[in-house]
């Protein structure tokens, strides 16, 4: 959970513009996934949306509050 709400989609190309990669993926349909996941395949197909409005109602500060700059952090280059 993060304060910045992003969907499947922007979160992979997020990685792969941080990665300085290309992505591509197919574009299955919708009934193959429901046939090799079963029911878990709503939460691919219809995402989940979570909210860290109690946790920041806590006080709790996160470091990196967007993306971008949470995968840099991680996924950069030593």
């Amino acid at each position: 959970v993060s304060p910045e709400h992003i969907n499947n989609n922007l979160f992979t190309n997020s990685i792969a513009k941080v990665l300085k990669k290309p992505i591509w993926f197919p574009n299955i349909p919708a009934f193959v996934l429901k046939v090799i996941f079963g029911e878990m395949a709503n939460i691919l197909l219809k995402g989940c949306r979570v909210s860290s409005e109690k946790i920041i109602a806590t006080g709790f500060n996160f470091n990196y509050p967007k993306l971008k700059t949470a995968l840099e952090n991680l996924l950069k280059q030593h």
